[in-house]
């Protein structure tokens, strides 16, 4: 889904993280089974990248990993085996993904981001839904280059990423110590808004010409307000 790929002829997977990369290997040994092939180089940035080779796509095609087959970037999505797991395996999953293509960083105003890239509007979409099981909200980005991002900055859900779902190796350490520096409490007002609410009130309230007053001057559909 990330760093792999399965075509007609060959199936690969190849990370510059080491302890990573074996916990793939492991992981597909287990799960797919049949023959495959490792291998390391250097590569243009000077770093070791770890290799999975496939040519015999036998098990992989009987494997639960078969739905993928031939799907290029564009076209991926969320398997069925995943939506159909339990929590265990959506979290396995998620932290797959976000280790390999996504990213954190540290914002000014004791602001944070984490972020995950795709090329796929449906793995885009099934990732915000999948995210939403474990009460992460997050948004859509679109840039000109067709990549899309899905995108995690309201402080408090990223804290509820971190514990729910979070990344795996150095990534995981990064957020850590990012969300470390940051405040628990801030002035600031997320995205988060009850639609209607400030409406609903107006029309329906009952109180005095001041409350209804200061209804009607302030906006309380944020749940920081209330």
């Amino acid at each position: 889904m990330s760093e792999g790929f399965f075509s007609a002829k060959r199936a690969g997977f190849n990370n510059i993280d080491e302890l990573f990369f074996h916990e793939v290997l492991d992981a597909y040994d287990l799960v797919v089974g049949g023959r495959r092939y490792v291998s390391r180089r250097v590569i243009a940035s000077g770093s070791l990248l770890h290799e999975i080779d496939v040519q015999d796509l036998t098990a992989l095609r009987r494997s639960r990993l078969a739905e993928l087959d031939g799907l290029r970037s564009a076209e991926k999505k969320v398997p069925e085996f995943v939506w159909s797991s339990g929590s265990a395996v959506k979290v396995a999953f998620l932290q797959a993904l976000f280790s390999d293509d996504g990213s954190v960083s540290a914002l000014p105003r004791n602001t944070v981001q984490i972020s995950y890239s795709t090329r796929s509007p449906r793995l885009a979409a099934d990732v915000q839904q999948l995210l939403l099981e474990f009460g992460v909200v997050s948004k859509l980005v679109r840039h000109a280059t067709g990549e899309l991002k899905v995108v995690i900055t309201n402080r408090r859900d990223a804290r509820i990423f971190a514990g729910q779902v979070g990344f795996r190796g150095v990534k995981q350490a990064k957020l850590n110590r990012v969300l470390a520096h940051i405040p628990l409490e801030s002035s600031a007002l997320s995205d988060d808004a009850v639609p209607f609410l400030a409406e609903y009130l107006r029309k329906h309230g009952s109180g005095s010409w001041t409350d209804w007053d200061w209804l009607r001057r302030h906006n309380v559909d944020r749940i920081e307000r209330w």
